[in-house]
């Protein structure tokens, strides 16, 4: 039997999702006795891993829906809420296609809210969240510039012209089932997301407190190193590793106002369409307000400091490495595992590229595997 309604939050990221899922999450018996489930993926405060990246040119996809069906089935009240801020990476119309087509199967109505940020400030903080490790599509969509703002290039619009993205999804779900409201403290109930996104769904805010803010951004020096880092080290472990070594100062990675400002003016045209069509409204989405970024401080933290961080981590990791017990354990497990033995003895030509023994050896190696 099918349920009355089901509440699709796909974000934006850097809009307060972590809050809104926290606080959804944290509340659940409250929004139970109200007659809502809010459905997340086990263990986790969010429905981020019922979804997968696949690529760019289509973004991210749910990887089983006949799991989200069977677990959204199992939600006992008729209101069910699901939140995920990679549904904002679902660059396919064919992928929102097949949602539509699976949930209507079991909920008369399906509702869409996104949170909105204005494109330069978005840029800002998500490019920052892609210098943490394991952030593969912020790092294919933005890129590794150690600039606060990276250069405009075509590829952001995939993901940064609203009024392109949320056609898509009005195309497929009906634009009256398109909620859209703006992350800017001034447009926020009580100038917080969680109990924005309360009111948005009619519940009485009095009934639900506030979360403590998650999510915060890190200092300039672990975001401008922290590209770094992701577009020169391969090794994931050593990538966190070398990440989480880096000092966090208190001082935003922020660029000038004129730059931020130039930036944004690429996308009035596409918001002021955004308005007009999903809003009804003439008036600008967003403020005109670049007085953020005025006269941004450089960090204290020299580069010295940090390469000498990062030598110290170096050295951390790598002390525990022998060259003689790596090519020894490669020799060892030749005849078990000879695609181990060649991995251990190309890390030990890393400590000693001259090695003739161990040069010799994954020659022979290589020859072996060839047959």
């Amino acid at each position: 039997m099918k349920k009355q309604i089901i509440y699709i939050h796909i974000g934006c990221h850097k809009t307060g999702t972590t809050s809104i899922q926290i606080g959804l999450h944290s509340q659940k018996k409250e929004l139970q006795r109200l007659g809502f489930s809010y459905h997340c993926f086990e263990g986790t405060p969010a429905a981020n891993r019922y979804l997968t990246f696949k690529d760019m040119k289509e973004g991210f996809f749910i990887k089983n829906y006949d799991l989200l069906i069977k677990k959204l089935r199992e939600e006992n009240k008729e209101k069910v809420i699901i939140s995920a801020e990679n549904f904002s990476f679902i660059f396919s119309k064919s992928e929102l296609r097949t949602l539509k087509r699976r949930l209507s199967k079991e909920f008369h109505e399906i509702k869409i809210i996104t949170y909105l940020r204005r494109q330069d400030s978005h840029l800002v903080s998500h490019h920052q969240e892609g210098s943490k490790p394991d952030r593969v599509p912020e790092e294919l969509l933005w890129g590794y510039s150690t600039e606060a703002l990276p250069k405009y290039t075509p590829g952001h619009e995939k993901y940064l012209n609203y009024y392109q993205r949320l056609s898509m999804w009005s195309d497929v779900f009906g634009i009256g089932n398109v909620l859209i409201r703006v992350f800017e403290k001034d447009k926020l109930y009580r100038g917080d997301s969680f109990l924005d996104f309360i009111q948005s769904i009619n519940l009485p805010s009095e009934n639900f407190s506030p979360p403590t803010k998650e999510n915060k951004s890190e200092g300039s020096v672990k975001s401008k190193y922290g590209h770094l880092i992701n577009k020169t080290i391969k090794n994931p472990d050593i990538k966190r590793a070398l990440y989480h070594s880096l000092p966090n100062n208190p001082e935003k990675h922020l660029p000038t106002a004129s730059a931020a400002e130039d930036y944004y003016q690429k996308y009035e045209k596409s918001n002021k369409n955004l308005a007009l069509n999903f809003c009804n409204s003439n008036r600008p989405l967003f403020s005109d307000n670049f007085s953020m970024y005025s006269n941004p401080e450089l960090s204290p933290i020299s580069c010295e400091d940090v390469l000498t961080t990062l030598l110290e981590k170096c050295n951390d990791i790598f002390s525990s490495f022998s060259v003689e017990a790596l090519r020894d354990s490669a020799i060892l497990l030749e005849g078990k595992s000879p695609e181990l033995s060649l991995a251990l003895m190309e890390m030990a030509k890393t400590l000693r590229p001259d090695g003739p023994l161990i040069n010799r050896k994954i020659s022979h190696y290589k020859r072996s595997r060839k047959g």
